[in-house]
């Protein structure tokens, strides 16, 4: 079962990191479950320096009945249109209300 699409602003460096930004519910759901800090929502594997994550909750029941979910995606650059949005406004894109 794939959840919701989630986008974020990473920040890490050697074994600790943490999100300063998101948007998308797979990763609020992780967010209010677990915290901010890379190594609790399981994306520890981030670049060092600061990076977008985008990717989208995964899951599916277990044997045991159990509802197992983890976030999955990739990690990559801000753009030069991020950059200028978050030296601007603190926020690397604009949330559509």
């Amino acid at each position: 079962m794939t959840l919701h699409l989630s986008i974020a602003l990473i920040a890490h460096r050697g074994s600790a990191g943490c999100v300063l930004a998101f948007d998308g519910a797979g990763i609020e759901y992780f967010i209010e479950c677990a915290g901010f800090e890379l190594v609790d929502l399981g994306l520890d594997d981030a670049p060092d320096g600061l990076s977008i994550w985008e990717g989208r909750a995964e899951g599916h029941w277990t044997f045991e009945r159990d509802y197992d979910s983890s976030l999955e995606g990739t990690f990559r650059s801000l753009t030069p249109e991020e950059w200028h949005l978050y030296e601007t406004t603190g926020e690397p894109w604009e949330y559509e209300g």
